[in-house]
């Protein structure tokens, strides 16, 4: 079974790899529509076969894939040495988290793909044993084919390509925030769920995906063309961030977008506070880190600035973490906002006690499942502590604490060097202090999201990757701007 939305993507896929002239033209569309999907549509599906669905970022990522190994192919690529070293060892790390899952399995239980941690606490399912399941094969894949397109962007794009890149993600994502927008108005001043029948039709109505209308205190859930709020406010912080980076840089990668920006910060941040997704207040503590320390940039370079920003960062939470139990007690229990800190607050003492998988209440489930499946999955690495239990045998809402249970601590270093520190002539780093704040910035991000490991192996993080990489290069390559339209320095 097909949708409205199928066609339109197979249209536009078609016309990018027919009507592009030249493969370097090809390649940077292409990357921005995955981009784009990626982060903009979750919801419905590309085509159903019985119960199987497969999304629309898949087929475009599939696409992407292609694209890069024709290219590396075709174009002869050339690829710094450390780059494919990095990559090897990356590779050989997975393979041995992998084979011992299957040679040596351990003892380790808790959530796998076929069996969330969402079913063990409301079904009173008990712990699965970590094991290598069939299912596993389709998020292998996924990983392999973003190394093979970030090789792939790290060997053959030039800055003024990555201009070319962010002006298309802009031209695709702005029209997608001005229909957002209609959601605000038909949910906040109508009440009604029209957005999201009309979604359905167009889109196609996807597995776990809310589809009514839901008020949430004072306010009412928002979701764009994702399948819950918290999805919505990730991809929302995302697109902060991307604008943000630009809009602290000296000169941004692509001039004629400064108009856009300023209007998508704006319209980010008013979705972002009316989504009503709790995750949007640590969320917006992350971008607040984030603003700090890009200001301090500003400031002239200064190692012992950044130290301060994140000590400060570091300070403020544990502060938060130890008034908790008294900001709880003053919080009204009846409103969303009170009852979701109070929860909270109640969901740490039982997860450090160990009784949040036999509690038979709670505030807010959701906090419980967040929160505890984070725990739990974070202290797996205790089991295989280098290369971990295999990446993809686990499960949490979290990001990185399936990537480090996954991998482990060599395998995990090894995945984000291949992310973040890869050679590049065209994209140096030379504050490495700021740098490596703003990488721990985006972990933190992936501590509390539900994202499954997609933060990890989609092409939108290349791009906020190489916007990092640009507010820490030095002045004088800054100070080269580019033609969005055309990647031409002007």
């Amino acid at each position: 079974m097909v949708n409205i939305g199928t066609f339109v993507l197979c249209a536009i896929i078609c016309v990018i790899l027919f009507g592009s002239h030249g493969n370097k033209a090809l390649f940077c569309r292409m990357l921005a529509l995955t981009i784009v999907v990626e982060l903009m549509i979750e919801r419905g599906y590309f085509i159903r076969v019985g119960s199987q669905q497969v999304a629309y970022r898949t087929i475009c990522e599939v696409v992407m894939a292609c694209v890069s190994l024709g290219t590396l192919i075709s174009q002869r690529v050339r690829m710094d040495r450390r780059n494919i070293l990095n990559l090897m060892a990356l590779i050989v790390a997975l393979v041995i988290g992998w084979s011992m899952l299957v040679v040596f399995p351990s003892e380790a239980t808790g959530a796998t793909l076929e069996m969330s941690w969402d079913e063990i606490l409301v079904e009173h399912i008990p712990r699965q044993s970590i094991r290598f399941l069939p299912s596993m094969f389709l998020e292998i894949v996924q990983v392999l084919m973003f190394l093979l397109i970030i090789l792939t962007c790290v060997s053959y794009l030039e800055r003024r390509d990555w201009a070319y890149v962010m002006n298309r993600v802009i031209k695709g994502i702005t029209p997608i925030l001005f229909v957002c927008l209609l959601e605000v108005v038909t949910v906040y001043v109508f009440h009604s769920d029209i957005f999201h029948v009309i979604s359905d039709y167009v889109l196609g109505n996807s597995l776990s995906t809310q589809t009514s209308i839901l008020g949430r205190g004072s306010g009412y859930v928002l979701m764009g063309f994702t399948k819950e709020a918290s999805h919505f406010a990730s991809a929302i912080t995302v697109l902060l961030m991307m604008d943000l980076v630009q809009l602290f840089m000296r000169r941004p990668l692509a001039l004629r977008s400064d108009y856009r920006r300023g209007f998508r910060i704006g319209v980010c941040v008013g979705i972002l506070v009316l989504s009503m997704s709790f995750s949007s207040l640590y969320f917006g503590f992350c971008l607040l880190v984030l603003i700090l320390l890009l200001a301090s940039e500003r400031r002239g370079r200064s190692s012992l600035r950044v130290l301060f920003v994140l000590t400060f960062a570091a300070a403020l939470v544990m502060l938060f973490f130890a008034m908790l139990p008294y900001i709880a007690t003053q919080m009204n229990g009846d409103g969303f906002w009170g009852r979701r800190i109070k929860s909270v607050a109640e969901e740490l003492d039982l997860i450090t006690s160990g009784q949040w998988l036999y509690a038979s209440t709670a505030l807010e489930w959701s906090n419980r499942v967040r929160l505890g499946s984070t725990y739990e999955t974070i202290k797996l690495i205790a089991y295989r502590p280098l290369f971990g239990l295999g990446l993809a045998s686990t499960t949490a809402h979290s990001s990185i604490a399936m990537l480090l249970s996954g991998c482990g601590i060599v395998g995990t270093f090894l995945y984000l060097r291949n992310m973040f520190w890869w050679k590049s002539l065209e994209l140096p780093i030379r504050n490495k202090g700021l740098y490596a704040s703003l990488i721990v910035v985006y972990l933190a991000f992936t501590l509390l999201n539900s994202l499954s490991l997609r933060p990890y192996y989609e092409c939108w993080c290349i791009m906020l990757v190489v916007l990092f990489r640009l507010a820490c290069s030095d002045e004088e390559r800054n100070a080269r701007t580019f033609d969005g339209a055309t990647g031409r320095e002007i």
